[in-house]
Order: structure tokens, then sequence, then C-alpha cells
């Protein structure tokens, strides 16, 4: 049966899910990019030998140049002695490592990487934008070489690399450069995925129920060696809150997920900061019962490993001190109640949670993060600044628009900032104020930010999490129907 890789809309506004049957992917690299320069010194010819930072869509090859993007920089791969070790790539053979990398346009554009597309062929195009754009598809394998550990870098330009998940991770870095360009580090390994057959009824109706009862009963019949990791864009944690529009940059850059069944998958769910449990992963995760080479009256399971590693910058995000964040923390239940003992892991920049599930076959956990600001949320709030009806000149067709809100109130509480006002009215259609983007600001620097659409007289609102002892003032972005804008911003505020 051929390799294949189901790709499942997103479930919900605030959710996104993935699946994928990870049966054997063998892929080569091939081709060389071939760049080409300019001479000259006139505008034009300035402005176009200025790099572009989209790279191709398709298989990436080999960094030839200091300055491609789109391809491998460097692998290295654990050999027998136990060290890592560059490989000669360009000679593949059956008994040695292979690897490649690959952009999936899921946009009309399908010869670039395009994380600016707006047209979707694949997925959709939500109230926060496109939410996947792009994928990148990274596959490492080297048969019967089990925990082989390896270290993959590329270099993917504009494609801002902030949530993996797949089987064989360890660890993930991104490298975001002055210019915009960034560089992916995978640390991984070779894992021992266990796969039985599955009747090709069940693969093309996708059962859920008889899904479940294959693997409950079926016996591994295949084994591979593998690490396959999906790597999404920054876009694909741009979410509407549940049952609002109101669109929020989820704080989970760096986060990934791995499990090694052969059947995996997940939807993402963000509920927002004011939620007690703001962030769920739910989990898919099947796999045959009986390890391979077994008969079920042994009772022999194929055993499971199902991680997510959270950074410190969400943990702190959601109010955990040094030390404070511990299995209490966390939920983990699954739907076969088998049982879930969880285990957390300090690493040098986060946190890896092991969900405790032994064994497969369908244990399909949920896992949550509880929200230690939830309490401070609750608690008396102190209004910054309030003005009835707060006045702007917005020149259009020589003639402002003399109000951009009114009833506007900014208020603080621990933890968080907040502002509310009500939008106006106009009877010049084209005055008519379409949206508003509100931003929290810190020194000059936009910390967080929204877009809400506007109807008249709706009343808009948006909190955003603030940490202790700084300074930040809220600035609102006033957009019309005729596509002008203006701004203002309230005063500045400690928390």
């Amino acid at each position: 049966m051929p390799p294949s890789v189901q790709y499942v809309d997103p479930m919900g506004e605030a959710k996104k899910k993935r699946r994928a049957f990870l049966l054997p992917v063998l892929l080569l690299l091939a081709g060389v990019l071939v760049t080409t320069g300019h001479s000259g010194k006139t505008p034009s010819a300035i402005a176009e030998a200025i790099p572009s930072l989209t790279p191709d869509a398709g298989d990436w090859p080999l960094c030839s140049t200091d300055t491609q993007i789109g391809c491998i920089e460097s692998f290295t791969i654990e050999g027998d002695d136990g060290v890592l070790g560059a490989i000669d790539m360009t000679y593949p053979g059956p008994d040695r490592p292979m690897v490649s990398a690959h952009c999936r346009s899921n946009s009309t554009n399908q010869s670039k990487c395009d994380v600016d597309a707006q047209t979707a062929v694949i997925g959709r195009v939500g109230p926060c934008g496109f939410e996947d754009p792009a994928l990148l598809v990274i596959n490492v394998s080297w048969q019967g070489h089990e925990n082989r550990k390896y270290k993959l870098v590329i270099r993917t330009g504009d494609f801002e690399p902030v949530f993996s998940h797949g089987n064989g991770i360890s660890a993930t870095k991104n490298e975001k450069s002055e210019s915009g360009s960034s560089k992916y580090t995978l640390y991984g390994f070779i894992d021992k995925l266990q796969s039985a057959n599955i009747p090709s009824s069940l693969l093309l109706t996708v059962d859920e129920v008889k899904l479940k009862e294959f693997f409950e009963t079926a016996t591994a019949d295949s084994l591979s060696y593998r690490s396959v990791v999906y790597v999404h864009h920054a876009s694909y944690l741009k979410m509407a809150l549940p049952r609002t529009s109101i669109c929020e940059s989820v704080p989970m850059k760096g986060v990934w997920a791995e499990a090694n069944g052969q059947y995996i998958g997940f939807s993402l769910q963000w509920n927002g900061l004011e939620n007690a449990e703001p962030m769920k992963l739910n989990f898919e995760a099947r796999g045959p019962h009986y390890a391979f080479g077994t008969a079920p009256s042994e009772n022999i399971f194929v055993p499971a490993r199902i991680r997510v590693f959270l950074p410190k910058t969400m943990i702190e995000y959601l109010g955990y001190g040094a030390g404070e964040f511990d299995t209490a923390a966390i939920g983990v239940t699954t739907a076969n109640n088998t049982q879930a003992t969880p285990q957390i892991t300090a690493v040098s920049d986060g946190y890896i949670i092991d969900l405790g599930i032994v064994h497969y076959s369908s244990p399909d956990p949920v896992f949550t993060v509880l929200n230690k600001n939830k309490p401070k949320l609750e608690t008396a709030t102190t209004t910054v600044w309030s003005e009835n009806n707060y006045v702007s000149q917005l020149p259009i067709l020589k003639k402002p628009a003399h109000q951009l809100a009114r009833n506007v109130v900014i208020t603080k509480s621990s933890g968080r900032a907040s502002i509310s006002f009500v939008t106006p009215s106009s009877k010049m259609r084209a005055q008519q104020i379409v949206s508003y983007q509100i931003l929290l600001v810190s020194s000059g620097i936009t910390k967080a930010s929204r877009i809400i659409a506007s109807a008249a007289g709706k009343k808009i609102s948006a909190a955003f999490p603030a940490k202790k002892s700084k300074t930040y003032t809220l600035k609102v972005i006033a957009k019309t129907r005729a596509g002008y804008s203006t701004s203002w911003e309230g005063p500045l505020f400690n928390v």
C-alpha cells in the first residue's frame, strides 16, 4: 500500500486538526537550486537584486550558497560510535540514512512556499486569515537503526516555524535574522514504529468506530524506522476565540507534540486567557494492540509514547513562576479509560510532558493546561481612563468623522489590561468604521494585538495579559469602509 497523508479541515473556529497515517516514506534529495545575480546601478536593478525570502515549494535541496533559502543547511546523525557525524547525502543507499525536507503549498500558488497567500486549495481562509498557507514535511529514515539521534538544520526564509508535530522529536529551535529569514533546527531520533495493515475499506471511509475496533484486536505486522515531522507557520497559531470573531495569536511558539502511533492526529484548541483551561490538545493516537512478532495470547502490547513540549514563555504567560509548574497544572484524560500517569521533565527552555499512556490501541488522550492566572482575573479592577465621547479627526471626503468611539473605558487588574467602548454610527457610508485593531504597547513595542470587526452601536472589548511592573498603553486603529484609518491611544499605566 502506498504511503498516504490525510489532511482534515479545521474543526470549529478555534480548533485546528491534522491527521496522518505514518506509513514508510522514503524521499531522496534531488536537484540544485540555481540563483542568478543582477548587475547595474539603476533603481530598478537594485530592487531586483534584493533576494526574495519566499522559498520554493516542493523538495528542498542541499544549500549550495550562504544566502540560499528553502534548502537543507546541514544534517548529522549518530553513528556506531555514538557521535553525531555528517554523511554524504548525494549517494543514498539501502543501508544509509535518508532525509528530505518538503514544502507543501496549500494555496493556488503551487510554485512557492507562500505564507502570505490568501486563496486556498487545501484548508480555508477563516476569520483570522488563511490558517495554513504552507506546511513543511520532514522525513528522516534509517532502516534497523532505532533511537539513533540526528540534527537537521534547514533555511526556511519567511516561513517562520512555530509548531511541530509528528514522531521522533526531541527538541526544536527557530532563529530569525534581522532580515526576517528563519533557520529551523530539529533535534530528533529514528523511531521504531509498529504498524498493522489497515483494510482498504476503513481507509476509504475513515469510520471512527470501526477503526478503533480494528486497532483493539490488531497485531503489528510490519516495522519501520523513521521520524516524520510536520512544521507549521506562524499563521497556524492565529485563531478566533470560540463563538466570537476575536482573533488571538496563541502564545504557543516553540510547542511540539509527538507520538509513536501508526495513526496520529490532533486538534489544537485555544479558549482564551480568561478560560480556566485556555489550551487543549486533543490527540488521536492509535496503533495495533499486540506487538510485532507475537501472538495475541501472549499479551505483549505495543508500547505507547505520547509527549508534548511547552516552552517557558508559555508557562510564564499562564502565570506560573519558577518551580510552580508540576503535574497539578495539567490534565490528561483518555477515550478508552486507559490509565494515564503524566510525568514532567524540566529542560533548559521549558518542560517535556509525557502523558503517561502505557500502550495502544486507541487511547486518544486529551491534554489540558490549567490557567494559573484565572483566579487573578476575577479580582477587582482599577479604571485607568474613562471617556464618554471620544472625538478624533478622520479626514474623509474633506469632512471628518467626529466620533471614533464612545463610552471608552480602560481598566487594569493583576496580570491583565482591558479596554471596552461602543462603536459610533455615521450617515455617510464612506465614514463608517468597519474594523478596529487594538494593540497593547510597552516601550514602543507591540506586545499583543487583536482585529475586531465593527458594526454601528456594537460594544467592543478586548483583554490582554500584562506583566507586573511594566508600563503599557492601549492603542486603537480604526479603519473605515473607504479604506482610511486613524489611531488614538489611552494614557500610560503600570500593571
